[in-house]
């Protein structure tokens, strides 16, 4: 990407792992503060409007709790949606 150009933002689908707080889980990127609570969502959630870039990485954590953020995806890179 050039300077001063804006790219339209996109997706990233993460698939959960096992044994996750429903109640109180939620995934982030952690670059921006984009994230997604984790809830009764099946086994994936999916950070919608993620700015277009490279290196993005996903954690997980949980509301309250007394684990530490856990990375689950590392150097994604997101581009722009395609309708």
């Amino acid at each position: 990407m050039g300077e001063g150009i804006v790219q339209k933002p996109g997706a990233i689908k993460i698939m959960l792992p096992a044994g996750i707080d429903s109640v109180n889980g939620y995934v982030y990127n952690s670059g921006d503060g984009y994230f997604c609570r984790a809830g009764n969502r099946g086994n994936y959630v999916v950070l919608d409007s993620v700015p277009a870039g490279r290196g993005i990485a996903v954690d997980y954590s949980v509301s309250g709790g007394a684990i530490l953020p856990n990375t689950l995806a590392e150097n994604i890179s997101v581009v722009r949606k395609v309708r």
